[in-house]
C-alpha cells in the first residue's frame, strides 16, 4: 500500500478555511449575544402585525429607550424563564385605563388602528397605575393574549426588557419594519 503524506498546500488551504469557519462562527454569535436577537413568533398574540411562525430580528443596544408603541421581547414578571412579545401601551407614572376595549393613558385615549378588529373581550377592562422604572404590555391580537391585564405582577421592569422587535423576515411575503407608524 503507498500512502504518500499531504500536499502542503491543502495543509495551508485546510488551515486557512477552519480558520474562516471559526472566525464565521464567532462573529455570528456575537453578533446575536450582544447586537442583535432572533426570534419565532410562538402563539397568535400579536396577530394582524405578527403571525404564528414569523421569524423576528431584534436590537439589543436600543432597550434602554422604550416608547409608546414599540414592540419589544421581554421575561414576563411572572414567568422570568420565558420570553413574550408585546406591544408597549403604557409608560412608567402613567395611568392607564382599559375599558370596553379601549385605551387611554393619562386619561387621552391611545391610537389602536394595528390591534386585531373584532369584539373586545372586556375581561382585562380596569385602571391600572404603572410603577417608575416598568411597562405595561399589550397584545395586539387583544382577545388572545396573555399581557399585563392578566399577569399576578402586570408591570414589566425595564431590566427584563430584552429588544426592540424591528423587522420580521420570515416569511419573505411577511418581510417588513416593525417601527410604528400611525395609520
Amino acid at each position: 500500500m503507498n500512502i504518500r503524506a499531504p500536499r502542503k498546500g491543502f495543509v495551508r488551504e485546510l488551515a486557512v478555511f477552519v480558520t474562516a469557519c471559526l472566525t464565521a462562527t464567532a462573529l455570528f454569535v456575537g453578533i446575536f449575544r450582544f447586537a442583535l436577537t432572533l426570534n419565532i413568533i410562538p402563539s397568535g398574540s400579536m396577530i394582524g402585525t405578527l403571525d404564528i411562525g414569523d421569524i423576528v430580528i431584534g436590537t439589543r443596544w436600543d432597550r434602554k429607550s422604550i416608547s409608546r408603541y414599540d414592540i419589544v421581547t421581554f421575561r414576563p414578571p411572572d414567568n422570568e424563564k420565558t420570553l413574550y412579545i408585546k406591544r408597549v401601551i403604557g409608560l412608567p407614572g402613567e395611568l392607564i385605563v382599559v375599558n370596553e376595549g379601549e385605551v387611554y393613558a393619562n386619561g387621552k385615549k391611545l391610537d389602536q388602528s394595528f390591534i386585531n378588529k373584532g369584539e373586545q373581550n372586556t375581561a382585562g377592562d380596569g385602571v391600572y397605575r404603572v410603577p417608575e422604572g416598568c411597562y405595561f404590555m399589550l397584545g395586539d391580537n387583544r382577545d388572545f393574549s396573555e399581557d399585563s391585564r392578566y399577569w399576578t405582577k402586570r408591570y414589566v421592569p425595564a431590566e427584563n426588557i430584552v429588544c426592540h422587535a424591528r423587522w420580521t423576515v420570515f416569511p419573505l411575503g411577511n418581510a417588513k419594519s416593525l417601527k410604528y407608524r400611525k395609520k
